[in-house]
């Protein structure tokens, strides 16, 4: 049986009677306080996902905002020590509730897609809120021992998503809260990081969670 929250699809490969590797699907969600366009705004830019998806070291080369056909690279930490340059193309960007984009350079996966499902709900109050699914699909590489290797690494996924989501919702809560009026913790005033907290955060200038 596959782990909990990790679904198996098994295809035939056209023309042959093998089965190819299983598609497997490993989901998460997380409901943010923020209407879908806010989270969208985040989401969208890719120059930006090493503010928030902590498998992104680094993003070597991007377009700014989501466009469909375009490509962004980045340097990924993918299991523990294991590192990989992936590059990604944007398939479907349908704002603001869909992204779907394909990515090659991971180790051992295939056929990677990454996938972002933004709906709205009503939070206390009334208030706008978006519940956000993270969905990864892809097929192992290595035959039996691809399979293997998948029940560690989808366990692994899951709690990457799930840390990636709480930085989400962070940095959607800190650009969503307007500046003091007296301008006493701006970025440009004494409420700027210092330079020990941005070699903390990997040279950004900002990033969740506390100092």
């Amino acid at each position: 049986a596959a782990d909990a929250g990790t679904t198996t699809r098994k295809m035939r490969t056209r023309g042959t009677g093998h089965v190819s590797s299983p598609q497997r699907e490993v989901v998460e969600s997380t409901v943010i306080p923020a209407p879908p366009e806010a989270v969208w705004d985040v989401i969208d830019d890719t120059s930006r996902y090493a503010d928030w998806v902590t498998t992104v070291d680094e993003v070597t080369r991007h377009h700014g905002r989501a466009t469909v056909g375009e490509t962004y690279s980045e340097r990924n930490t993918v299991l523990g020590p294991l590192k990989a340059t992936s590059t990604w193309t944007v398939v479907q960007a349908d704002a603001p509730r869909r992204r779907l984009d394909r990515g090659v350079g991971m180790p051992v996966v295939q056929d990677l897609e990454s996938i972002f499902e933004l709906d709205p709900v009503e939070g206390p109050g009334g208030a706008a809120h978006t519940e956000f699914r993270y969905i990864a699909r892809y097929r192992m590489g290595l035959g039996p021992l691809g399979g293997l290797i998948d029940r560690i690494q989808a366990l692994g996924m899951r709690k990457e998503f799930r840390a990636s989501m709480a930085r989400l919702a962070e940095l959607v809560r800190h650009e969503a809260t307007p500046p003091p009026s007296d301008g006493a913790d701006t970025p440009e005033g004494p409420g700027a990081p210092t330079a020990a907290e941005v070699r903390r955060c990997g040279g950004r200038g900002w990033c969740p969670g506390p100092r």
